[in-house]
């Protein structure tokens, strides 16, 4: 209440009574205001206080603050503070929060951070680390001046006063302990008691009178003499001295040598050898210290002052026999070597390669013996003949069945120049195998279509498998290099159940990765498509809507087996054909169907592929209709009918297309040849970058990259389940083997 007036009125009974005026009671209000931690009592502690009265104020600062001063209506910093209530008053209390200093200190030889005045708020830690440079240690810390030893950290905990941290370094020395066996000296330069770390120490090893330096062992080796030795830790060089040098004589079979063995000489001394061939030998070579000197019967060292060895070869009358292949296989003899004494047998043994048969024996050699026994009379050429087998009763004994649907997409998957399939193996010359591992990834699924590709660069092709059925979900197989694979598409999101058709391989945003579009039938589940997009780091985000290739709702006749990929319009980035929908790029890897506008009729496909069949440096469109093969010119801003394929009647099934660039893994054609021909696959001419990657390269077409290099032919096309089936196996997802 502010300068309240308070009248008091008496009256007495009487009227006539005369009025008596006491004078106004004015009161006063105190507000006060706290900045910081702390408060502000009172006493007295009323509402308002009556104008004269005085108030003791007392600031209170909280844990780790202190009072700093009066404001408003009182100054300075009187506490408590006495004031007088002759007016309104508002006073404001002022706490500072309490900040400590540590004085952190290091001497020469290293360093500690942080340095110098270190403030530090009330109760914080601080951590000081202390490093000696190099060649020093630290020697000894001090915190308020007591040793808490050699650390090279410490931290202060609750500060609640200030500290100082000191810390002193020293030069780290090392020891050289030198030991002598037998009689000499050894001197060291400089000589010292101790070594800084990192200085070079020269030992020199003085032989005594009659003596010789033998080596260095310990913290040293070997024979140099001086040697020098880096202190980088205590160590102790032993010098060894001796009264002569030895001579390793050695004879091989066929004659003798002598002296033999080791023979003791003493320095500066002679030393002769004799070499005697056995009767029927001859000596072949002389070797001393390991050089040769010639077929001698003998040989002296004179002035010895080193170590040496000498040996004797000798060789008595022999024969070369040489041994050749006609056809696919091998020849292995029995004893291996250069040449053969008169008289001595040779056993040779015919190897045929898988797919091959051992025919004849040949040259100094007949008939067919296997093993065959040689008598080495004379020097002898035989050679040895294979055959071919036949190589489709081969492959048949040994390629591997499958019960489900499973393309068969080629692609060297081990590297070994042989196109495999997935769950079988090329080993060369028509022989097969099972994949090891690769039957229980399949989960006894079926799959409509398959594609291979070194996704993340590792230098081996990865497989992209879409499913054909609700029970079979969507597999990508990473190679490992060693033969197996590891399903990734449950980790990463990608194994989708459904009705799939052909996988394509692409760099449709011209990242220099590989992306992924899986197309799906749009009236079953997941009635969609998928782009998967390469993050780059083996992982893959399904980027289909945004891009706009999810390709859903769509009727039941326009299924998805065409997909395909090429730079129909040349402008670097590639395009996607897929369901009756022409799918423009526009360089980011967003699409837009313009099969309208350039002129493309609406047709339901079971397979389709980029050609330039007109050789005119732009991609042209086939595709397997109802009606027949058809084919679309590309005539830059539209496409126009080109002609049909075969005709009616002639269709071959859900298989591929009647026609064929060429054969997978062929050289493409030369220009001004024609790119259509009849063949197992489809690769169309310049559909395909240098890099397998397309995108900003001027490319066309899709297909896998190994690694940033140029894509692997055998695994570009093959193995889509309405396009390009070759002639293995029949359309969508049909089972193989026996």
């Amino acid at each position: 209440m502010a300068g309240v007036l308070v009248l008091l009125a008496f009256a007495t009974a009487a009227a006539a009574a005369p009025l008596t005026t006491r004078p106004p009671l004015i009161l006063h209000s105190l507000s006060l205001d706290v900045l910081g931690g702390g408060k502000v009592t009172r006493d007295p502690d009323v509402p308002d206080y009556p104008a004269g009265n005085p108030v003791q104020l007392t600031a209170v600062p909280d844990s780790g603050w202190i009072f700093a001063g009066w404001s408003g209506g009182a100054t300075g910093t009187t506490n408590p503070l006495r004031v007088t209530m002759d007016a309104d008053r508002v006073i404001g209390a002022t706490f500072t929060a309490v900040v400590w200093t540590i004085t952190a200190s290091a001497g020469s030889g290293g360093r500690i951070s942080p340095g110098g005045l270190v403030p530090v708020s009330y109760g914080a830690d601080q951590t000081f680390t202390i490093t000696p440079l190099s060649g020093y240690h630290v020697v000894a810390v001090r915190v308020d001046g007591i040793a808490v030893g050699p650390v090279t950290s410490y931290t202060f905990l609750h500060v609640t006063a200030d500290h100082t941290i000191t810390a002193g370094f020293a030069v780290t020395t090392h020891t050289m302990t030198v030991k002598v066996v037998g009689v000499g000296s050894v001197t060291r330069s400089p000589n010292l008691a101790a070594y800084a770390e990192g200085s070079i120490v020269s030992l020199k090893a003085t032989p005594g009178v009659g003596w010789l330096f033998d080596r260095w062992s310990g913290d040293t080796s070997g024979t140099a003499n001086p040697v020098a030795v880096t202190m980088s830790v205590d160590r102790t060089v032993t010098a060894s001295f001796r009264t002569d040098w030895t001579i390793t004589a050695s004879a091989g079979s066929g004659g003798t040598i002598s002296p033999n063995g080791p023979v003791v000489v003493a320095p500066g001394g002679t030393q002769a050898f004799v070499i005697t061939p056995d009767p029927g030998y001859q000596v072949a070579d002389v070797e001393v210290d390991g050089a040769s000197a010639g077929a001698v019967t003998g040989y002296t060292f004179t002035g010895v002052s080193t170590d040496h060895t000498i040996a004797a070869r000798f060789s008595g009358t022999d024969y070369a026999l040489t041994v050749g292949v006609v056809g696919h296989g091998r020849v292995t003899r029995d004893p291996e070597l250069a040449r053969y004494p008169e008289g001595s047998t040779v056993t040779l043994t015919a190897f045929p390669d898988p797919g091959s048969t051992f025919a004849a024996w040949g040259g100094d050699a007949a008939g067919n013996p296997n093993p065959l026994t040689v008598t080495m009379d004379a020097a002898k050429s035989v050679s040895a003949g294979f055959d071919v087998t036949d190589i489709l009763a081969s492959t048949a004994a040994t390629f591997p069945s499958y019960a489900g649907g499973l393309p068969p997409a080629w692609g060297d998957d081990d590297n070994d120049g042989d196109p495999d399939l997935p769950l079988v193996r090329n080993d060369g010359h028509g022989v097969f195998s099972e994949m090891p591992g690769f039957r229980t990834l399949l989960a006894n699924g079926n799959y409509h279509g398959g594609a291979w590709c070194d996704f993340d660069r590792d230098g081996n092709l990865d497989l992209a498998l879409q499913p054909y059925g609700s029970g079979t979900r969507a597999r990508l197989l990473k190679n490992q290099g060693d033969g197996t694979f590891v399903d990734m598409a449950p980790t990463l999101g990608m194994d989708i159940a459904g009705y799939g058709a052909t996988a394509v391989w692409g760099d449709f945003d011209g990242d220099g990765w590989v992306d992924l579009f899986t197309p799906y039938y749009s009236y079953t589940k997941p009635n969609r498509s998928y782009l998967w997009h390469n993050n780059g780091n083996g992982t893959f985000t399904d980027v289909g809507v945004e891009s706009g290739v999810e390709l859903s709702n769509l009727p039941a006749g326009l299924n998805p087996e065409g997909a395909c990929a090429g730079d129909f319009d040349d402008d670097g980035d590639l395009d996607l054909y897929c369901a009756g929908h022409l799918l423009r790029n526009d360089g980011t890897g967003h699409f837009a169907d313009v099969r309208a506008a350039m002129g493309l009729p609406l047709v339901s496909d079971g397979a389709a592929r980029w050609v330039d069949y007109d050789d005119d440096g732009d991609l042209d469109l086939s595709l397997r209709t109802a009606a027949g093969p058809q084919l679309f010119r590309n005539d830059g801003n539209q496409f126009n009918v080109g002609g049909q394929l075969g005709g009616r009647g002639q269709r071959r099934g859900p298989g591929p297309l009647p026609v064929a660039v060429q054969p997978a893994g062929a050289a493409l054609p030369e220009p001004g040849e024609r790119d259509i021909r009849p063949g197992p696959d489809v690769r169309p001419r310049r559909q395909l970058g240098a890099d397998g990657l397309g995108g900003r390269r001027r490319r066309r077409g899709h297909g896998p990259a190994r690694g940033g290099g140029g894509p692997t032919p055998a695994a570009e096309h093959a193995g889509e389940p309405a396009g390009v089936r070759g002639q293995l196996a029949q359309g969508h997802g049909a089972g193989f083997g026996g």
